[in-house]
């Protein structure tokens, strides 16, 4: 058995960074299309259903960002482009 010496420059630490648990997926697929909503009102997408991949990056960027703040009121302001 070997004794135990305490030697600092062969200390490790270990952290363990854990992201936020995520909204139940029901809630993410809401929040998902009311954020597509948000970009349909404001008329930066045209009708339809697409693909992620076939929106411009910009407006998916848009999404993304208005998904991931978790909420449920979003305010447009202006006329309604149709």
């Amino acid at each position: 058995m070997f004794p135990h010496t305490h030697n600092p420059a062969h200390t490790s630490h270990t952290a363990r960074l854990v992201p936020p648990p995520l909204p139940p997926t029901p809630q993410c697929v809401g929040l998902a299309t009311a954020a597509f909503a948000l970009e349909l009102v404001r008329g930066r997408v045209r009708p339809g259903v697409w693909y992620p991949a076939e929106l411009e990056a910009p407006v998916r960027a848009s999404i993304l960002a208005a998904a991931r703040e978790d909420s449920f009121v979003y305010e447009v302001n202006g006329p309604h482009p149709v």
